[in-house]
């Protein structure tokens, strides 16, 4: 069978032993209370600034370090009385004495240190200032008005220039934040999964469509499922914050 996926509107084969293997992998550990229980539906933010703290900064590390990035962007805004900004031009603006050293006033007061990469990466705050850069300068300033730019490709490669985003895994993840629903995190836990599972290494687009299509052989016992709950589920095994036996 072949899928469409939104992200890139390109087509992609989803083999039928492929598909097979996965629902019944999926259904061997898909809770009963999947839709009801809180834990299962995948973290999102109404804000664009938030979005793109996550996005940028959530790859490579443990989630619990961006847990505290957020927690301590929040708290900087609180205790200095600082308006906390919720559009990318906001963040530019009160934020605009820091701008030009490459992050690291941000890294300092609002993030950490982590970098894109540990060979010739940049600091990820830096990596998050450009993020709003670019959006700002489209006009795009909430989680809708990126929505409804999931097919634009010149948004999409301007956003692979920034360094350390040429694998488009913090973008993708970025649309996901944001509401999509067809999304896939592609970084090394639902790698593993998948290569596991199959044998073999999945593309990005495939692995989305395979998810997709798994989604909706699961969707008449599990309304609410979609790629994106099903890309979270795998995350929250892989990685350990959940177990299907209860361990």
């Amino acid at each position: 069978m072949h899928s469409m996926w939104s992200f890139t509107e390109t087509t992609h084969e989803v083999a039928e032993s492929d598909l097979e293997r996965v629902v019944a992998a999926i259904t061997a550990i898909i809770p009963p209370d999947f839709c009801s229980e809180e834990l299962f539906h995948p973290d999102g933010y109404d804000d664009l600034v938030s979005c793109v703290l996550d996005a940028v900064g959530s790859v490579g590390v443990r989630y619990a370090a961006v847990e505290n990035g957020i927690a301590r962007f929040r708290t900087y805004c609180a205790v200095n009385g600082v308006p906390q900004p919720t559009t990318p031009a906001q963040f530019l603006s009160t934020f605009s004495d820091h701008l030009d050293d490459e992050g690291a006033w941000f890294a300092a007061n609002l993030w950490n240190y982590l970098r894109t990469s540990t060979q010739g990466g940049v600091l990820k705050t830096f990596a998050m200032q450009q993020f709003f850069e670019i959006l700002a300068a489209a006009e795009i300033e909430t989680a809708q008005d990126l929505l409804d730019n999931i097919t634009n490709a010149a948004l999409r490669e301007v956003l692979r220039s920034v360094k350390g985003q040429s694998d488009s895994v913090s973008i993708i993840y970025l649309f996901m934040l944001a509401g999509y629903r067809d999304g896939v995190k592609d970084d090394r836990m639902i790698g593993r999964y998948f290569e596991r599972l199959l044998g073999k290494v999945l593309t990005t687009p495939e692995k989305a469509v395979l998810l997709m299509a798994v989604a909706d052989q699961l969707r008449p016992q599990y309304p609410c499922v979609d790629a994106n709950m099903l890309d979270h589920l795998l995350w929250l095994v892989e990685s350990g914050r959940w177990s299907p036996d209860g361990r």
